[in-house]
């Protein structure tokens, strides 16, 4: 939230915003009569497209980019695409290894403050429960 408030991307991407944008219009209250499904459906996919279209123009791999990839699959198996999430969820744990989240880092001594240690340690986790 902080860097999303200040505009700094180290922990928050537009990509990043726009696969959870498009995960959460999935978990509108379909019963409530005052909602209209129809239109958050159509927002969801237009933010998750937007977010494909993002993902699709990365050069390189960052923390927000496994993280938004990770959603774009639990977005994708909430719709019913286990295929597409597969898709997603493999290209997020492939980019996790090619930062090397799935190492052991312990002190400082690489220069990573322990926020961004523990950063990497949930979203590698994360990914294996996902994987799992």
């Amino acid at each position: 939230m902080h860097d999303y408030q200040k505009g700094v991307t180290k922990y928050c991407s537009s990509m990043l915003i726009y696969s959870i944008l498009s995960l959460g219009c999935q978990y509108v209250d379909k019963d409530d009569e005052t909602v209209d499904v129809a239109r958050h459906i159509a927002m969801g996919d237009l933010y998750f497209h937007e977010a494909d279209t993002l993902l699709n123009a990365v050069q390189e791999s960052s923390l927000t980019t496994v993280q938004a990839s990770a959603v774009m699959a639990l977005r994708e198996a909430s719709c019913g695409r286990e295929k597409n999430c597969y898709r997603y969820l493999g290209r997020s744990v492939r980019m996790a290894m090619e930062l090397n989240l799935h190492l052991s880092v312990e002190g400082n001594g690489n220069g990573l403050q322990q926020l961004d240690i523990e950063t990497a340690k949930v979203t590698f986790w994360a990914l294996q429960n996902m994987e799992t």
